[in-house]
């Protein structure tokens, strides 16, 4: 720094449309598109991730679970994926509300 800088504001940027990474660890990225039968590597669209996010919210579920009640919604589905994970959003939440329904 020189002497008429400004001290730094500690404030970070967070860049979340840069990169498919920031937004979202590889491994969960990657084990849903896998699930859909899509290449692992390929980018899922910020949306996408972010509706997934909220799956993970919701109690009872989990990464594996997700990928898993996608896999059942593909082998039924059978005519390719959908445009969007949000497709998949009734079968975590009716999933959820089973999973809930045992525990009680």
């Amino acid at each position: 720094m020189n002497g008429g800088s400004p001290e730094p504001s500690g404030t970070i940027n967070n860049h979340q449309d840069d990169d498919d990474r920031v937004r979202e660890p590889d491994h969960f990225r990657g084990k849903i598109l896998e699930a859909v039968s899509l290449d692992p590597g390929r980018k899922a669209a910020p949306a996408d991730m972010a509706e997934a996010r909220r799956w993970l919210e919701l109690p009872h579920i989990t990464e594996d679970l997700v990928c898993e009640l996608i896999r059942n919604v593909m082998a039924r589905k059978g005519d390719g994926p959908p445009h969007s994970l949000a497709y998949f959003t009734e079968e975590v939440r009716r999933a959820r509300a089973s999973r809930r329904a045992k525990l009680r």
